[in-house]
């Protein structure tokens, strides 16, 4: 019995008690319960079988091509990938037209079908010798899945756009071929938090059109600015790796500016379930996207580099922005109820301390002393936290059972 239906179970008997239902219809609902979680469960393992049987047909076509692959002509191999691309949309199409109950495995048949895109443009460029630059195949990737996401709300074709996004981003970046050839961590890690800000912005334009997109880009850039700022950190630790090259700046400062254009333009949008702490949220991304843009200017290579305790104050700002984040998701917990933001709020003051504990102390010590106080400091922080954090979640139950 799952945790739903023993929930069910507690409060139909509960009724039944207070003579609000009567033994028939409280067995209907219980035999109704068994049937949603009996579909429900069938229908998640079906998605786990149909995208793992989706990869092993993949690995199989590969395998069994690349056995054969210098018997094959051009002409065959780019024919053969055709039909067999049109014919997992079509699989995928089929399912949803005919009005089947199997969502999640026409989704895997879409995720296929845009997976295999790429493979289709290695192949060409493989019989072709079209090798000269790689990241071009990527950003060829990137045009043709964009619009199977929307088109067919797929929020996994989503995911995998986001990834080629930043794939491809990293590729040009990286290629010293590339006009937009970037030198050192510094430019790709604000490229990253710009990007971020774009797909955070972005999820709030696209709740109207569906939600479960809007999840996966919301948790995309969530994920990409929670990792950026945290490296950011560290700034004053790597911001002397590399030079500035000639059209460095333009992935970086392009990213920034989607970032911040995004979020002026969704302040008004932005977490509709705690309206009154959305302007500081907003405060707190456009300072980080400013804290970006400083450390970028201050990139090797720029005259800006001699102001000596700037480096510092970056690191020092991202330290503070992130505490100030985690405070804020704590908050928005709390007001809302959700435990979600305030689990991950309290995670993140205690992955900060510990973070900055090691940057900070870790490196000036001599002996073990310094770790033996440093251990049981974290420990009475690690407490002290955790209690917090109780006692937020005890107060949100008493509001649930007061209402």
């Amino acid at each position: 019995m799952t945790l739903f239906e023993r929930k069910l179970g507690a409060l139909v008997e509960e009724a039944q008690g207070r003579g609000l239902l009567d033994s028939g219809t409280a067995r209907s609902l219980a035999a109704l319960a068994a049937e949603r979680e009996s579909r429900k469960g069938w229908l998640s393992l079906a998605s786990v079988l149909a995208f793992l049987g989706g990869g092993v047909a993949v690995l199989g076509v590969i395998l069994l091509v690349a056995a054969n692959w210098q018997d094959l002509r051009g002409a065959v191999k780019i024919v053969g990938f055709l039909i067999l691309l049109a014919a997992t949309h079509a699989g995928g199409l089929w399912i949803q037209s005919s009005g089947r109950p199997f969502p999640k495995t026409a989704a895997a048949f879409h995720f296929l079908g845009a997976g295999l895109f790429l493979a289709g443009v290695g192949l060409i460029s493989q019989i072709y010798q079209l090798n000269e630059h790689p990241p071009n195949a990527i950003l060829m990737w990137l045009v043709a899945i964009l619009p199977l996401a929307f088109l067919l709300r797929s929020p996994s074709i989503a995911a995998m756009a986001a990834f080629a996004l930043v794939l491809w981003c990293h590729m040009e970046g990286s290629s010293v071929a590339s006009s937009l050839h970037m030198s050192g961590f510094t430019p790709f890690l604000v490229m990253e938090i710009g990007l971020g800000a774009a797909l955070l912005s972005l999820s709030a334009w696209m709740k109207v059109l569906d939600a479960s997109i809007c999840w996966v880009l919301r948790a995309s850039g969530t994920l990409i600015l929670s990792y950026g700022l945290w490296a950011l950190g560290f700034y004053r630790r790597f911001h002397t790796g590399g030079s500035a090259t000639e059209g460095g700046w333009i992935l970086p400062g392009t990213a920034l500016l989607l970032g911040f254009a995004g979020i002026l333009a969704v302040r008004n949008a932005i977490t509709p379930h705690a309206p009154g702490l959305r302007k500081y949220l907003v405060a707190l991304l456009l300072s980080l996207l400013a804290i970006c843009a400083l450390a970028l200017w201050l990139h090797p290579g720029s005259e800006a580099n001699d102001f000596g305790l700037a480096e510092n104050s970056v690191s020092a700002a991202a330290w503070i922005l992130w505490f100030l984040l985690a405070l804020w998701c704590v908050a928005v917990g709390a007001r809302s109820g959700r435990k979600a933001y305030l689990n991950g709020g309290a995670a993140a003051v205690g992955l900060g301390v510990i973070t900055r504990f090691f940057d900070l102390i870790g490196g000036m010590a001599e002996t073990g002393t310094i770790f033996v106080i440093g251990g049981i400091l974290l420990l009475a922080t690690a407490w002290a936290t955790e209690k917090w954090r109780r006692s937020i979640a005890a107060g949100m139950e008493d509001t649930k059972k007061c209402a």
